[in-house]
């Protein structure tokens, strides 16, 4: 760890809002994009340059898949469950494939969702996965990204949905960060 002060785990993450309504087969969801900015706050992203990661240089541990809504109406079960079924995830490394799967195999690992029953009317709770620290994806050999590197996530819509309410998805890279001090 020559010259490194500090190292701990930060998470990065992005997410991308589903609108209510159809969502054609073949649309691609390319996250990592857009950066933190007055429409894109530090809740929905952490990028601070377009397909970079924020910091010098981070260790990629693995990946986490959280649905949500950003108001008082809960996502509906049916579409969480169209969202996790109906799309792939694809994560590449300048270009370099580091993971295909579809998006059901990647837990959220983290917080009680709570669901609107079909008549919204009381609310069950579900989750992608136990809802605790270590569970993400992991993959087996660490990934080391450094700021140069474009990162590239997309999430491939296999077949159309319709989505009742407008939902968000984020995707949380779980990483190690080296800090130095000079």
């Amino acid at each position: 760890m020559n010259g490194v002060k500090e190292r701990r785990r930060q998470p990065i993450y992005d997410s991308y809002e589903f609108s209510a309504g159809t969502v054609s087969a073949g649309t691609t969801i390319s996250f990592f994009t857009t950066p933190k900015s007055a429409t894109k706050p530090l809740n929905l992203t952490n990028l601070t340059v377009a397909g970079q990661i924020p910091y010098n240089m981070a260790w990629i541990l693995g990946l986490r898949f959280y649905i949500f809504t950003l108001n008082a109406t809960a996502p509906t079960l049916g579409d969480v469950n169209q969202i996790l079924h109906n799309c792939t995830i694809s994560w590449k490394k300048e270009d370099r494939t580091l993971l295909e799967v579809p998006a059901f195999m990647i837990p959220a690992g983290m917080g009680l969702v709570p669901f609107a029953d079909a008549s919204a009317s009381a609310f069950s709770t579900a989750n992608n996965g136990t809802p605790i620290k270590s569970n993400y994806f992991e993959i087996l050999r660490w990934e080391k990204f450094e700021k140069r590197d474009r990162l590239q996530l997309d999430a491939q819509v296999q077949s159309a949905m319709t989505i009742a309410n407008n939902t968000y998805i984020t995707v949380i890279l779980e990483s190690v960060i080296d800090l130095k001090y000079y």
